[in-house]
């Protein structure tokens, strides 16, 4: 059932946030209007299929980036 927010902090340095994303559908993951939000390496700057980056942030050595669905695009 698609939730509102969906957290993500997978190990770093594996590429475990883009492969998290391609595993799920954005269109049935997440609410109208839900978020998820990907904690990785600020050195990184994931995206994937049907993803749309909302917002990307960085503190220190961490990053943060913003996901919602893609509007009109199927995964």
């Amino acid at each position: 059932f698609p939730v509102d927010l969906i957290l993500a902090d997978p190990p770093y340095g594996e590429g475990l946030v883009e492969a998290f994303l391609r595993a799920l559908d954005p269109a049935t993951a997440l609410v109208p209007g839900g978020l998820l939000a990907a904690e990785h390496p600020a050195s990184e700057s994931p995206e994937a299929p049907g993803w749309a980056v909302i917002d990307r942030r960085r503190y220190g050595t961490a990053g943060l980036t913003l996901f919602a669905a893609r509007e009109g695009e199927d995964a």
